[in-house]
């Protein structure tokens, strides 16, 4: 009975201090740039235009993500997405430190990367635009776009914006932009 009072003590103690432990190693790391607490919080951005080949060599996430995106992509899905994007310009604003955009922005190279590999025929602009986090955002750019949060991808024909995906889609994206009635 006595050793399992000192046990029943000892175990509290124990998780005590490894949360107060696991928490400074938190608060080292975010001041000092290391580790993945760090990373999240104090992890260089990139901020304007980039293109997507500088992102994935830049930001390694992007391209781990690139590669193990599960993301199902009929055919079909393909064929009305490139449909859709055909003589057309995207505008996709994103966050470097973003975890939707560090998700969804790896689907979207995926999808491109089918489009053009199936339908070589398609032509269209695309361009990549990296922002900081909200506090610090460009306001000229909050404006221009009516960003409220990101990512943010849109299609335009011409000047005129035909649908947008914001943050995530339930749908794959080639789907949630067919759905938009264009």
């Amino acid at each position: 009975m006595n050793k399992s009072i000192k046990l029943a003590t000892l175990i509290p103690v124990v998780c005590l201090s490894l949360l107060m432990t696991a928490c400074t190693t938190t608060d080292n790391t975010a001041q000092n740039g290391h580790g993945a607490a760090g990373e999240h919080q104090m992890q260089a951005y990139h901020l304007g235009p980039i293109t997507p080949q500088e992102l994935l060599s830049r930001f390694q996430i992007f391209a781990i993500n690139k590669k193990n995106d599960q993301s199902q992509i009929s055919d079909l899905e393909v064929l009305d997405f490139a449909n859709q994007l055909n003589n057309k310009k995207m505008v996709v604003v994103f966050g470097t430190w973003c975890h939707d955009s560090q998700r969804e922005i790896p689907r979207l190279l995926n999808l491109l990367d089918k489009v053009n590999a199936q339908h070589s025929d398609i032509k269209y602009d695309i361009e990549f635009i990296a922002a900081a986090p909200y506090e610090k955002r460009d306001p000229a750019l909050i404006k221009k776009y009516d960003l409220s949060a990101v990512p943010t991808i849109m299609l335009f024909d011409q000047d005129q914006e035909m649908g947008r995906v914001v943050e995530n889609t339930p749908l794959s994206l080639a789907a949630a932009f067919v759905n938009m009635k264009l």
